[in-house]
């Protein structure tokens, strides 16, 4: 994830390297602009290029070069806005892929047939007895979909916190059923030294944007989350 410093008027973005193209840009518009200062100084070709009708007969490759730059920059823009999509699609898709694998995982194990509804009968007393057909015993199925649900919920929340680079696993909290009313801070100001995406205001954004998790973060699994981020 590529975050732009928006501080001191958005100097750090005109001064950023790393996802920008004006480092490739640049030399060509120094080139250009040593052109420009070199017919400058020599007066005999200052006085032709000031002369229209001896030097530009016709305006019409200004227009089709500001043509072309501005389909480039549109071209720019809607590749960067696709960009954007595709990852927001991509996340989506990783998130259903979850849902199914926890439905087939839950299904597979269901004591329910084709006559009663999907997971009918999983709270019942007959689903934790054990199987009249293996030995091998285990818990019940209760609490095996309980546990899968858990699990694939603590992969999903797990993988937001490595997208957003956050390595702080107090920002995983228990579900909680209704809506969640998030409040934001205020930005910094202007003047302030502490910008937009300081770490400092994206640590307290990520606090206040938790990721809620089925069941929350057990403490047997924090210190193998910790090793991995």
């Amino acid at each position: 994830m590529i975050r732009y410093e928006k501080g001191y008027s958005g100097l750090w973005i005109v001064l950023r390297i790393i996802g920008t193209t004006w480092p490739s840009a640049v030399p060509p518009g120094l080139l250009a602009a040593g052109i420009s200062v070199f017919m400058g100084v020599y007066s005999d070709i200052d006085v032709y290029t000031r002369d229209r009708d001896a030097f530009l007969g016709h305006p019409y490759a200004f227009r089709l070069f500001s043509a072309v730059v501005t389909n480039l920059l549109i071209f720019k823009m809607n590749a960067a806005y696709q960009r954007y999509w595709e990852a927001a699609g991509a996340m989506q898709s990783m998130a259903t892929k979850w849902l199914d694998g926890a439905c087939m995982a839950v299904t597979f194990d269901a004591p329910g047939d084709s006559d009663n509804p999907y997971l009918s009968g999983s709270e019942w007393q007959r689903s934790s007895a054990p199987d009249p057909s293996s030995s091998k015993g285990g818990p019940d199925h209760t609490e095996y979909v309980a546990d899968v649900l858990h699990l694939c919920s603590l992969l999903h929340a797990v993988t937001l916190l490595h997208l957003r680079r956050d390595s702080n696993l107090d920002n995983l909290v228990p579900s909680k059923l209704g809506p969640r009313h998030t409040i934001m801070p205020s930005s910094p100001s202007f003047w302030s030294e502490r910008s937009m995406f300081s770490p400092e205001h994206i640590s307290d954004l990520y606090k206040i944007q938790k990721i809620p998790v089925l069941g929350g973060l057990r403490p047997e699994a924090r210190p193998c989350i910790d090793l991995d981020l």
